[in-house]
């Protein structure tokens, strides 16, 4: 084969590549577009304490799991990760979740979004909680929805 056709191929397979790049640069500029807008939905029920848009919003099978800030174990399962949630709401009935700057990073139909949230909350007897929140939420992408299945957030060192 001559010089000139090697060049020639190596050239289109250079240009296939780059096509091939920028074409999945796009995809994934949309599905990590998805899952920041997943993430602050989740992060917009938490502020709303609302546990119907917290079932729309996570997958409800024995693999869900979340530690909180003041968890002494893993919460296992969506019925004990949904109460986890109905017992905040009830400790807090008044609360503003808010995770800016999300890292977001899609390994196939997984993803992990890391950040520090910020808390606010006010108890029932009128005490105002805020603190940093070191947060990781894990996603699963089932048809073209990304549905929570991890959350980690503790404290930030004060």
């Amino acid at each position: 084969m001559s010089a000139i056709r090697v060049i020639h191929r190596a050239g289109f397979a250079a240009a296939l590549f780059v096509f091939m790049q920028s074409s999945s640069f796009s995809e994934n500029n949309a599905e990590i577009g998805r899952l920041e807008a997943a993430n602050a939905a989740f992060d917009t029920a938490l502020s709303h304490r609302d546990l119907g848009a917290l079932d729309a919003l996570c997958i409800q099978d024995a693999a869900v799991t979340a530690l909180h800030p003041p968890s002494k174990a893993v919460i296992v399962g969506w019925p004990a990760v949904r109460k986890s949630w109905e017992g905040a709401f009830a400790n807090f009935p008044e609360m503003s979740v808010q995770m800016k700057n999300p890292q977001v990073r899609i390994l196939g139909s997984t993803a992990i979004v890391t950040g520090v949230e910020a808390f606010r909350g006010k108890r029932l007897n009128g005490d105002i909680v805020e603190f940093l929140a070191p947060t990781t939420n894990v996603y699963e992408k089932r048809g073209e929805q990304w549905l929570l299945v991890h959350h980690h957030a503790g404290r930030a060192p004060q």
